[in-house]
């Protein structure tokens, strides 16, 4: 049976409750990450035995045990990452670093991003010297690295590194979930009456952000769809969105339950990839900031724009070859329906298998196991078969518009998870003043024994010193003297 060890926030194969997920944050913070762990996990799942372990790096400091464990007991690490060469990810790429450094099994990089502004003058960045670490360690334990775009393949020239030999532009393996079997895209016409969803966040520039306000307004029944954790809060338990606080946060950004956007179904989030895929489906159209939110969209069949805010989204957009405008390009008479009516899907359908091509190349130049294309074209692979029985959440709708009877269950089961939570929390800390008093007493018991033996010797001393041998040593080392 083998056993990978994998980066990642959740675990597949586990039953949650919403509540645990939020509580938790086994999305990373964004649902999108969930997209492209599932893709990677899928392609890695190559038998029916083979077991996914996973890590999070919310510590400090991995114990020296678990990284023996992982040592013995995995046959490689695969880290797959996003934007992580950003200076807000930076304690983390630095704990991903520490323990690839004290691994001695395959460590390999399926995708990994630059974050930069679009109009950016130079590759200059305060984090440089950690990402310089990061890829030596991760290159002594492998033989290239894949990364999501030429923005970041330029970065990575820039600091020394060689294409095609050092690393290799990949994309995102959320595009691969499907191998080749990638839906035909619905084109249905456009209209103001068409069902539309789109994507954003409070942190866009601030041209961007109106356009997408702007235009998600000419649709009747716009909804917007959140990826973020304390957006899904606010929605599921009307937990307020702290940003708010924010001088930048936009003053019309939903981020508390009274808002409008929590009436009639106008904000909606997901906590699993299924149900996204269903609701998406059956849209006419999607569009937004949000790479992951569109890459979603593509898998479900339903035609997206997406309009790249930085360097991060505009290069995955560039490689896989969706639809997509940076914003810096926006005119002032720009609408949807004009991007929509221009979009081109051609090159996006014609380069799939070739990038697919490459993607698995990743893992063979690395020596990692896969299933096989034809397996990860079809529906029946491994990893499908394990999450058969996962519970879909469906739509995670607002917590205003909920019967009192669907609030009070949400209340109740999210109440009931938090003391859940703090019990084990407890429990844990309980466990570890146990453990630590176990410690001190055995260091106590060993001081009292020491303590023991010195008095011992001490008394042994002061009878070797009355007796009459040590009256002899003592004339015999003053005889040695003269």
């Amino acid at each position: 049976m083998a056993k990978i060890l994998v980066r990642s926030h959740v675990k597949f194969g586990e039953d949650h409750t919403p509540s645990e997920v939020l509580i938790r944050n086994l999305i990373g913070n964004n649902t999108g990450n969930y997209i492209f762990l599932r893709s990677v996990v899928r392609t890695l799942m190559v038998t029916d035995d083979t077991e996914i372990e996973t890590i999070r790096f919310n510590r400090s400091r991995i114990p020296r045990e678990e990284i023996e464990y992982y040592n013995n007991e995995c046959s490689a690490f695969i880290i797959p990452l996003a934007n992580a060469f950003r200076v807000s990810f930076m304690k983390e790429l630095n704990r991903i670093t520490d323990l690839v450094e004290q691994l001695n099994i395959p460590c390999v990089v399926v995708g990994v991003g630059l974050q930069a502004p679009i109009d950016r003058d130079n590759y200059n960045f305060s984090f440089d010297e950690d990402v310089k670490r990061f890829m030596n360690a991760v290159l002594q334990k492998s033989s290239i690295v894949g990364i999501r775009g030429e923005e970041t393949g330029t970065y990575l020239k820039h600091l020394g590194y060689v294409e095609e030999k050092d690393f290799t532009v990949i994309g995102c393996p959320s595009m691969y979930t499907y191998g080749d079997s990638l839906p035909e895209i619905r084109l249905p016409e456009l209209t103001p009456s068409s069902k539309v969803s789109y994507n954003m966040k409070s942190e866009l520039p601030a041209p961007l952000y109106q356009f997408i306000r702007r235009e998600s307004q000419r649709f009747e029944n716009a909804v917007f769809i959140s990826q973020v954790v304390w957006e899904i809060h606010n929605l599921f338990i009307g937990y307020p969105n702290n940003k708010a606080k924010s001088p930048n946060f936009p003053a019309d950004y939903p981020a508390h339950f009274t808002d409008p956007f929590m009436k009639d179904s106008k904000m909606v989030g997901f906590l699993e990839q299924p149900s996204w895929v269903e609701f998406l489906s059956g849209m006419d159209f999607n569009f937004g900031s949000r790479i992951h939110g569109n890459i979603i969209s593509l898998l479900a069949g339903t035609p997206c724009y997406i309009l790249a805010s930085d360097s991060r989204v505009a290069e995955l957009a560039s490689y896989h070859n969706i639809p997509h405008i940076s914003y810096l390009d926006l005119k002032d008479d720009t609408t949807i329906f004009d991007l929509y009516e221009k979009a081109d899907y051609s090159a996006f359908y014609h380069g799939h298998r070739q990038r697919v091509d490459h993607y698995l190349e990743i893992y063979d130049k690395n020596q990692i196991p896969h299933v096989s294309r034809e397996m990860l074209n079809g529906k029946d692979t491994p990893f499908d078969r394990f999450v058969q029985g996962e519970k879909n959440f469906g739509v995670i709708r607002p917590f205003p518009e909920l019967t009192l009877e669907e609030q009070e269950a949400r209340m109740a089961e999210y109440s009931l998870t938090h003391i859940r939570r703090f019990d084990q929390y407890r429990d844990m800390k309980n466990e570890e003043v146990n453990n630590k008093n176990l410690i001190i007493s055995e260091k106590n018991a060993l001081i009292r024994d020491q303590n023991r033996e010195i008095r011992s010797l001490r008394n042994e001393i002061e009878w070797m010193k009355s007796s009459k041998f040590w009256k002899l040593r003592e004339q015999y080392m003053k005889l040695r003297g003269k």
